[in-house]
């Protein structure tokens, strides 16, 4: 079983010359302005996902670091923008399709994860969801070959993001990737989102779970993956001399030229 690609001609272009042409344009213009770091591996991206026009670059600045290193799988763990029935949702396709091709599941790892208590296959929850197709194409560009385990975190609290931190060790090495999708704030004037945006990213600059929930409770950040981002910073505890770089930050404002109204998209990597 294939999941096509439900955002082919909307969130990217639906022909392959095109969606080659701008993914070609996105990675020429993130050359020189990223650098690899010379003594640790970049071992989780964070991620935007909304569509190319607006957060293409962004998503292409981290990418071409990872373009650099010879991974075999990507772990993704996306959010659902529709769903809220199970806790976790597991793609257990075959491949996902885009203009691009094929991407391979890794079914070891899927199965593996199935088995889990909390983890299933439900077809309704990704049946609309873009949160983790946009992101295939970035894949295929840097490496046709890679496999991916499609995690979409639905019912995002704290307790399922230590639950899934927790899981994915079983599932990461030096030849995966983790992949944390999420866009920041939604539709608040561009000086709000700013202010929104900047200390929720100071709080994953500084690791600071603790603070991230304070200020989650208080209404003073969002982001429709802060399950993602809640499991990345639980996750980060468990290793020593964790470093973050290549940090990126612009908001749909600059692309529609509409203020009133902006969403935020982040990227940056994670090196051990």
């Amino acid at each position: 079983m294939i999941k096509q690609s439900i955002v082919a001609g909307t969130f990217y272009p639906k022909e392959k010359a095109a969606l080659v042409k701008v993914l070609g344009d996105f990675f020429e213009k993130a050359k020189g302005t990223n650098h690899l770091h010379e003594h640790k591996r970049l071992f989780a991206i964070v991620v935007p996902h909304a569509g190319y026009v607006f957060s293409g670059q962004t998503a292409a600045d981290i990418y071409s670091i990872a373009m650099k290193y010879d991974y075999k799988n990507a772990v993704i763990v996306t959010p659902s923008h529709y769903s809220n029935n199970i806790d976790f949702f597991v793609g257990k396709y075959d491949a996902y399709e885009t203009p691009l091709g094929i991407t391979y599941t890794n079914k070891e790892m899927v199965n593996k994860l199935l088995s889990k208590k909390g983890f299933y296959f439900d077809q309704m929850v990704d049946l609309r969801e873009h949160s983790l197709d946009v992101h295939i194409p970035f894949l295929q560009y840097i490496n046709p070959m890679l496999q991916i385990l499609p995690i979409i975190f639905v019912k995002q609290n704290i307790s399922n993001a230590k639950l899934l931190s927790g899981i994915l060790k079983e599932f990461l090495n030096n030849e995966t990737l983790l992949i944390i999708s999420t866009d920041l704030s939604h539709f608040h004037k561009s000086t709000v989102a700013e202010e929104k945006d900047k200390l929720l990213i100071e709080n994953i600059r500084n690791f600071d779970l603790e603070a991230l929930l304070e200020n989650l409770a208080q209404n003073k950040i969002e982001a429709c993956g802060i399950g993602g981002i809640m499991t990345l910073l639980h996750l980060l505890k468990s290793y020593e001399s964790v470093e973050i770089g290549n940090i990126k930050y612009t908001h749909s404002g600059y692309t529609s030229k509409d203020f009133k109204q902006v969403v935020g998209y982040f990227s940056c990597g994670f090196y051990i």
